[in-house]
């Protein structure tokens, strides 16, 4: 297998080529004199390739996968691996208003059309994963891959933040055998709010809550979620989410509102969990 990444994004490949014991041969990017992007594959390409290569939400990193994907094929490989830990555009799994697009599900449609096999991390929703045509492997971070959570969260609540988080937090709640409990996200003019059902009050009150999600940007939804739990009477809330755009960020977002935030993958830096890293390699098997 040859392992292949852009030069220009180089932490995550290393990271998987140090796990594999594999080289990485580099592709670069570059642009025509009128701004279009150039690729530049490597020279010599094997029958088996694994590119390693998030899909960010600039429409250029689609945009350069694609372009590799069909060099990479005209040179003689017959078999192309994706694995991109974050796919941009999954929240976007749905039409909330006439002339909409879900651009997530175009881009699935476009990437499994590219890709022989994609390997992602914690996919957005059933919706998005159906999109790729069963091409798609979605890596979940339960808890047995994460010992510092299942040793932190023993006698938690694990809570959703909102309705799209519910099998996210059901998964973890018999993985750990804990209660759980759903968050109600509504948004308004003035923004985002939440709600505790009456029926979950009584498990709230003096709990130790963990919220799970599979992403963080702003921090509104988590913020919201942490506001009514503390109001609710919880006695001490914590954060884990899959996905986090901008670590440094969101704890200032959150702080004095949560107590501890854990992360999976902290795009900013680029960095992923060495078990989780590890669950990828698996995968590649």
């Amino acid at each position: 297998m040859q392992l292949i990444a852009f030069k220009h994004r180089p932490i995550l490949a290393k990271m998987l080529a140090n796990k594999l014991k594999l080289k990485i041969s580099w592709a670069e990017l570059d642009h025509y004199a009128a701004g279009e992007l150039k690729v530049i594959a490597p020279q010599k390409v094997a029958r088996q390739v694994t590119i390693v290569a998030d899909v960010e939400e600039d429409p250029a990193s689609l945009v350069s996968l694609l372009l590799l994907a069909a060099a990479l094929r005209s040179s003689g490989a017959r078999h192309l691996t994706l694995v991109a830990p974050w796919m941009a555009y999954g929240r976007q799994d749905r039409v909330d208003k006439p002339g909409q697009t879900p651009a997530g599900l175009v881009v699935a449609k476009v990437l499994g059309h590219s890709f022989d096999r994609i390997i992602t991390l914690d996919a957005h929703s059933p919706t998005f994963i159906k999109a790729f045509g069963k091409k798609l492997v979605n890596v979940l971070p339960i808890p047995p891959l994460l010992p510092p959570l299942i040793k932190g969260a023993r006698g938690y609540l694990i809570a959703a933040p909102d309705r799209g988080a519910t099998e996210r937090a059901k998964r973890f709640a018999r993985a750990l055998g804990l209660p759980w409990i759903v968050i109600e996200k509504h948004r308004g003019s003035k923004g985002v709010w939440s709600k505790i059902s009456r029926s979950d009050l009584p498990k709230v009150k003096l709990a130790n809550v963990l919220i799970v999600d599979d992403m963080a940007d702003s921090g509104g939804t988590l913020v919201s979620a942490a506001k009514v739990l503390r109001r609710a009477g919880a006695k001490h809330v914590e954060v884990y989410v899959t996905h986090v755009m901008d670590m440094p960020k969101l704890k200032t977002a959150l702080k004095g509102h949560v107590s501890l935030i854990r992360t999976t993958y902290d795009h900013k830096s680029h960095k992923l969990s060495l078990l989780i890293l590890s669950e990828l390699v698996k995968k590649l098997a």
